[in-house]
């Protein structure tokens, strides 16, 4: 008789993780996630496979990246303040379905914003080629 080893994937601990995160017990995770005590036992014990659905509640409900429940790859983190907002104003448009508008105006910010570098550069090279006329003016000695 053949047994086949089950190899884990992780998926129960990081789920375990998560709940434990919200200082929720199993029965309170199953209703946020809409699930059963029984199923997230299940699954944190990866008895079970979390269904698709139910992996989709997780990340939108604990704000969890899927990359990281999933696999276990940890998602890149904001670098700085304003991108922090700019990701948690995503979010909050997506809950009132104000992310196309939001979309656009981010669109048209961006366009503004390469506008105005394109032009600070445009500027700089002007001002480059000015000196450089200038410096190769100075260098050319007038005939006496």
């Amino acid at each position: 008789m053949t047994t086949m080893i089950e190899k884990k994937s992780g998926i129960g601990k990081r789920i375990r993780e998560v709940r434990n995160k919200l200082g929720l017990s199993q029965t309170e995770f199953a209703d946020l996630v809409k699930s059963t005590q029984s199923s997230i036992s299940g699954y944190e014990l990866e008895d079970v496979p979390v269904p698709a659905d139910i992996l989709l509640n997780i990340v939108k409900e604990c704000d969890v990246s899927a990359d990281w429940l999933l696999l276990g790859i940890e998602p890149d983190v904001p670098k700085n303040q304003k991108e922090r907002l700019m990701l948690t104003t995503f979010r909050q448009a997506e809950l009132y379905n104000l992310t196309e508008e939001l979309l656009k105006y981010s669109k048209w910010r961006v366009s503004e914003g390469k506008l105005m570098y394109e032009g600070k550069k445009e500027a700089e090279k002007e001002d480059t080629k000015s000196t450089s006329v200038s410096e190769a003016q100075e260098g050319i000695q007038k005939p006496a």
